[in-house]
């Protein structure tokens, strides 16, 4: 009598699986009023700015003279810009609403959030049902859906996507690859253009891992193309970083110009 066939794993089913199980997390964007968070109103605000310039030939704006009631503000050279582009890129593509734009851009962090985390999953313990369960704690963290549906932080959510698509290239780097390594250099990038803290943070729970793994044989040899993953990351969001580096001296409170009849109080 012949053994029966071993199963072939079925990745696309447990993706499948895994975006019903992610409906939920999306539904309020998906249905029904714009949630009322804290930054939705500002981000779209901002993106209507960024459109303007766009539309004005300035692709890589510094001043947004739309804001602050008219008086302008240098929100581009100090805000990462990332989230501002894809709301002008979707609404110019689809021709939809700012508002609408948002609630796609805001829907598809989430689920790339779902799918980076199950492919890290996989990747780490080898099992589809692992890959699973890990989307599932991540995309209902409690911070994740704090950041998505009562601050409405889209700039940290779009990071927080990124982020294990950003470990997984990571570990793959560490093994030698070189492809692996230009995308942890990219993803990272993308992390930093769409919110610096939530970079920061990842840079130093890195560190800690290393320091962690470092009785491991090899691994330190390995974590060898770190640094060439962060120099990447960095000439690729240069356009943003740069720019900040030489106005430093804008960055003082005492040498703000403001209105003759504001009163400071």
């Amino acid at each position: 009598m012949t053994a029966p066939p071993a199963m072939r794993p079925r990745p696309w089913l447990a993706l499948g699986g895994l975006l019903v199980l992610l409906l939920p997390a999306c539904w309020p964007y998906l249905a029904g009023d714009l949630p009322r968070t804290n930054d939705t109103e500002a981000l779209v605000f901002r993106a209507y700015a960024l459109l303007q310039s766009l539309r004005a030939g300035d692709w890589l704006p510094r001043w947004a003279p739309q804001l602050v009631h008219g008086y302008g503000y240098p929100v581009f050279h100090y805000f990462p810009n990332l989230t501002f582009y894809l709301l002008a890129g979707v609404h110019l593509i689809s021709g939809s609403s700012l508002l609408a734009a948002y609630r796609v851009v805001m829907c598809a962090a989430l689920v790339a959030a779902a799918v980076g985390a199950w492919q890290l999953g996989r990747k780490l313990w080898g099992r589809d049902s692992a890959g699973l369960l890990a989307a599932a704690a991540y995309s209902y963290s409690p911070y994740i859906l704090y950041t998505a549906h009562v601050r409405g932080g889209l700039p940290e959510v779009l990071a927080l996507a990124a982020l294990p698509w950003t470990l997984e290239r990571w570990i793959a780097a560490a093994s030698g690859s070189r492809r692996a390594l230009l995308g942890g250099g990219a993803l990272y990038a993308a992390m930093i253009l769409s919110h610096g803290g939530a970079a920061l943070q990842l840079r130093f729970r890195w560190r800690w891992a290393r320091c962690g793994w470092g009785a491991v044989p090899g691994f330190g040899a390995r974590c060898a193309a770190w640094p060439s993953v962060r120099c990447w990351a960095c000439c690729l969001q240069h356009s943003n970083g740069c720019p900040r580096c030489w106005r430093l001296d804008t960055h003082k409170c005492s040498r703000a110009t403001v209105p003759p009849t504001f009163a400071m109080t």
